[in-house]
């Protein structure tokens, strides 16, 4: 798409003080910024003029600096408010740049994979080896600054690392939709970062070992192609579609409020033809009008954009409380599964709402097909695991070793 000169050295040359930090003489910070030009604005651009000169080149990324909103309107940005800045996640809805080409939150590998690289004894994240797997000198304290504004106190360390996870995909969730309902202005998104170098507290969306953290199943939703979001703002709800399509196409929306234990308390349905490459509003309604009479603790908004075949493309809810003041219970889930070419094929219900669910099984390292996933009681989803060809339990015994966590277990 485009070449890139440097990442932040321009912005470290203008913002960060580098003179002061690293002592450097007037004579070298000159040297510095003289070399910098003839490296990255005169040398590279000729480079690629001669080698590929239909692609865009500029110097350096990011061209706007999160530490002024005013550079929102140009270029592309790396914003760090959230996290460095300890800004609430609610700021990604009004830091919107033209391209946001860096932003994250950092989160832990789930206890399976700590288990690799430390003992039992080293199981607080505040222990020797767990500062050690940390990459940030605030990461820890971050997490879980961030972890208590929006839910309650992980029961124990297992749990705190899962909940690492959730807080996040669902923060990073608010970005992901923020930059995609802004479409055209904002027409580019990339999170910080994909995976890791060595098992760590980071940023990625996939641990060291490759297991799926939440927040790469929250950019595989968030990302799809034809995607519906929930959007709170002030007293409003906005449902939208999103659409990276190249040509109209034709879908049912659905819009419901249920109850945590399964009841269907209201519901509008509307047929929809996408516009393509566009955002679309779809409904805009207030908090009250949705709620009416109904506990804001027990209920949730769903958004539904179905096909023809009545399959779900795009699900998005919206609770009305904080995670921490809703009246969630701890779910029991109803399995059943069959095994044939190299592949589990799952399906889970729910007795009650149950948000974040991560199912796993421990005599297989491969990713499910979806996880850290809500469903509403009643509700039945598909899962599929890749199985490895010398796979021996059978279907008691697979339904025996499965493990489920989700947010309501983790208190």
């Amino acid at each position: 798409a485009l070449w890139c000169g440097n990442n932040e050295v321009e912005m470290g040359i203008q913002d960060w003080q580098w003179p002061e930090k690293f002592s450097y003489s007037d004579e070298l910070f000159t040297r510095l910024k003289q070399d910098y030009a003839k490296l990255f604005n005169q040398l590279l651009p000729e480079l690629v003029n001669v080698h590929d000169p239909e692609r865009f080149y500029f110097p350096s990324s990011p061209i706007g600096f999160w530490e002024d909103p005013l550079d929102d309107n140009r270029g592309d940005n790396h914003y760090w408010g959230v996290w460095h800045g300890e800004e609430p996640f609610e700021e990604f809805r009004k830091r919107v740049p033209r391209f946001m080409s860096e932003y994250g939150f950092q989160s832990f590998p789930i206890l399976d994979s700590v288990k690799r690289y430390s003992e039992q004894q080293d199981w607080s994240i505040d222990s020797k080896v767990m500062q050690t797997h940390q990459k940030h000198g605030r990461g820890n304290q971050l997490i879980k600054q961030y972890m208590l504004e929006e839910y309650r106190q992980p029961k124990d360390f297992e749990s705190f690392l899962y909940m690492s996870q959730v807080v996040q995909a669902q923060g990073m969730k608010i970005g992901f939709e923020a930059h995609r309902l802004a479409m055209p202005y904002c027409m580019g998104t990339l999170y910080w970062q994909f995976n890791d170098c060595w098992p760590v507290a980071s940023w990625s969306s996939i641990d060291y070992f490759g297991r799926w953290k939440a927040l790469h199943y929250q950019a595989k939703r968030s990302f799809a192609k034809h995607a519906v979001f929930i959007e709170p703002q002030e007293n409003l709800i906005n449902v939208s579609v999103v659409s990276d399509g190249l040509v109209a196409e034709d879908f049912e929306f659905e819009l419901t409020i249920n109850s945590f234990d399964g009841d269907l308390l209201w519901q509008y349905q509307q047929p929809l033809q996408t516009k393509p490459n566009a955002c679309t509003l779809i409904k805009s309604a207030t908090r009250q009008s949705l709620l009416g009479h109904n506990d804001p603790k027990s209920v949730v908004l769903v958004a539904r954009l179905l096909d023809n075949k009545q399959q779900v493309i795009s699900q998005a809810y919206h609770y009305f409380e904080q995670t921490k003041a809703l009246e969630l219970m701890s779910p029991k889930f109803i399995f059943d599964c069959e095994i044939k070419e190299n592949s589990l094929q799952l399906q889970i219900t729910s007795n009650t709402l149950a948000r974040q669910i991560l199912v796993s099984l421990d005599a297989v390292a491969a990713n499910f097909s979806d996880n850290f996933f809500d469903l509403l009681a009643g509700e039945s989803k598909r899962l599929t695991l890749p199985l490895p060809i010398d796979f021996k339990l059978n279907k008691e015994q697979v339904l025996q070793q499965l493990k489920t966590v989700s947010i309501a277990d983790s208190y």
